[in-house]
């Protein structure tokens, strides 16, 4: 594991994460909403985007990346077989149902929507968490941690860096879905051999499915589903591990 790129990718992230998107939250609490000022969505973004902001700097100042280009090119590398990407559009449907049947129907938008929100998810820096989570921060971890526990330690990393979104319901709501999703995420990578833009389509697909096919948020329902999602995943790596082995 290289520590210093972890340490360096973990601070700066949270320094961005917290500057700007604290920053926005000051702003609301003295009247200036995100809604209606504009600019205020400059600083939203950057907060955003700041996993990948953060993977890109930090991987350039250590040598690992020559430019931007590269960069993306090895985030967007959308060569990688069938079976992946199938496996990546089963473990939507397995969340999808699991909240559905255990949470209900709340509304249903047509299908279009899905990849209006799709395409949103990503520029609105959702899906391009994985630049710094995927790219960086787990497979460092798994080369001392293995993936169940570095599973379990991204996962409260990325819980904090929600944060600056508010503490409520919704926050305990995410905090509980982080889990499920963060082992999910974990096996696309692991499954892929590394594959990065498998992790961004899952997520920004997660997002994009939430928005248009709309389950009722119980907390029951997210309890549930993440611990099927944590239980698939994890059978799915070992099963991985023993073919390969």
């Amino acid at each position: 594991m290289n520590k210093k790129i972890v340490i360096q990718f973990t601070a700066l992230t949270f320094v961005i994460r917290f500057v700007f998107g604290g920053g926005v939250v000051i702003c609301e609490q003295l009247g200036f909403m995100l809604n209606d000022y504009t600019l205020l969505y400059v600083p939203f973004l950057i907060s955003a985007w700041s996993p990948a902001i953060a993977s890109l700097i930090v991987l350039r100042k250590n040598n690992e990346v020559s430019s931007i280009k590269e960069w993306l090119r090895n985030i967007f590398n959308i060569k990688t077989s069938a079976f992946n990407y199938l496996f990546v559009v089963a473990l939507l449907i397995v969340y999808m149902v699991s909240m559905l049947v255990t949470s209900g129907l709340n509304s249903v938008s047509p299908i279009y929507m899905f990849f209006i929100w799709l395409l949103a998810s990503l520029l609105a820096g959702a899906g391009m968490e994985e630049a710094g989570w995927r790219y960086i921060l787990q497979p460092e971890l798994e080369k001392k941690f293995g993936y169940l526990l570095s599973c379990l330690i991204v996962a409260p990393i990325h819980i904090l860096w929600h944060i600056p979104l508010g503490v409520g319901t919704s926050f305990l709501w995410n905090l509980i879905n982080i889990f499920g999703i963060t082992f999910a995420l974990g096996a696309i990578y692991k499954i892929s051999r590394g594959n990065i833009f498998l992790c961004v389509l899952f997520h920004c697909m997660i997002n994009a499915g939430m928005s248009t096919i709309m389950p009722n948020q119980t907390t029951l329902g997210v309890i549930i589903t993440s611990i099927i999602m944590i239980s698939v995943s994890i059978t799915v790596v070992s099963i991985n591990k023993h073919i390969k082995s």
